[in-house]
């Protein structure tokens, strides 16, 4: 049984009672996988005696070892093949060490799913077309921060206008564009 399907299947976003049990299944089954591809992920499972078993119910969630970022930003993990990630991206990096993430087509497919979902949920969804104040970076080839992405993807929800953005690409660095926002905004 596909699990991680039925879970996105579920018309009810909120019906816990009926997808909680799902989204555990799920869960555990994203683990499993995890285990099996990733020999660094099967050792941090191991080292903290994980064991799918105590994971019956949301309140169990806590016994899933966590993995901190700080870890990502110095070890590379990887369950699939780069070749299989249609998208990759990076944290911020901030304190100047990026963790990389990569999705591949069925994470993107139940992504996509769940946003639409959540965003018709909401009636965050609109055929009228709107103006975008973007409170972070603009978009650019050097740039492939998560953030980036997923800003630039909750524009899709109504047709774009325009596109403004507090923080502008000019001559290789990003700067705040205080001009660019009080014209978008008057």
């Amino acid at each position: 049984m596909d699990y991680i399907k039925d879970l996105f299947k579920f018309g009810d976003l909120y019906n816990h009672e009926e997808t909680d049990p799902l989204f555990i299944r799920a869960v555990k089954k994203n683990i499993n996988f995890h285990r099996m591809h990733c020999k660094e992920y099967s050792k941090i499972l191991n080292a903290k005696n994980y064991n799918p078993k105590d994971i019956r119910k949301i309140s169990d969630l806590y016994k899933i070892p966590p993995i901190p970022t700080l870890y990502l930003k110095k070890h590379t993990m990887k369950s699939i093949a780069d070749k299989k990630m249609l998208i990759k991206a990076t944290s911020s990096g901030t304190k100047g060490k990026k963790s990389h993430i990569g999705f591949d087509g069925k994470a993107l497919y139940y992504g996509f799913h769940m946003v639409m979902a959540t965003a018709g949920y909401h009636k965050l969804l609109s055929p009228k077309p709107t103006n975008y104040i973007m409170l972070g970076y603009e978009p650019n080839k050097s740039n492939h921060t998560v953030v980036s992405k997923t800003a630039l993807g909750a524009t899709f929800f109504a047709p774009a206008l325009k596109r403004e953005y507090a923080l502008k690409y000019i001559k290789g660095e990003y700067r705040l564009d205080i001009k660019g926002l009080k014209k978008a905004l008057i």
